[in-house]
């Protein structure tokens, strides 16, 4: 009985340390960078703010043509990014062509690309849709699996393709 009190309290115990282990590197979560513009920054690009708040937080980040990659050792891949908001609305420039106004809230957050896939926008650029791809200026898809390429493409359907210069198709 005492063999077996001794085990049970012994396993406990290895249970209650792993517990207390520190978290693995893929435990690891990616910290959310946030600036506040104050009427003094009213004027200055967003990026101005972000890098200042990233290297207050003495973090290792890339800030190259305009994207922000590898911030504290999460970097851009296939999967995950680093996406820009203004006031909580996904910005439709990047950090470093956005000026700031006073009281702007602005958030870098690493994310999954698929998060944001409806959140496209470019030049005149609508997408709808699951797995929406729009190339070109003047492109709109609607349904699933849509890809667009050309100018003034139109695409609406399930599994849809166009290429063309003012092509519609439904």
């Amino acid at each position: 009985m005492k063999k077996a009190l001794l085990v049970l309290v012994a396993l406990m115990m290895v249970v209650a340390l792993a517990a207390c282990a520190p978290a693995g590197e893929d435990d690891a979560v990616a910290p959310e960078i946030t600036a506040t513009a104050a009427a003094a920054d009213v004027g200055a690009a967003a990026s101005d703010l972000l890098n200042a708040a990233i290297e207050a937080e003495d973090l290792d980040y890339v800030f190259e043509n305009g994207m922000y990659d590898n911030i504290a050792g999460f970097a851009n891949d296939d999967a995950n990014a680093w996406f820009f908001y203004v006031n909580d609305a996904l910005a439709t420039v990047g950090a470093a062509e956005y000026t700031v106004a006073e009281g702007d809230v602005l958030v870098l957050r690493y994310e999954a690309i698929n998060n944001n896939i409806e959140d496209v926008e470019g030049d005149d650029a609508n997408v709808e849709g699951d797995d929406a791809n729009v190339e070109g200026e003047d492109a709109n898809a609607e349904g699933e699996d849509a890809n667009v390429e050309g100018d003034d493409a139109n695409v609406e359907g399930e599994g849809a393709n166009v290429e063309g210069e003012e092509t519609p198709a439904e």
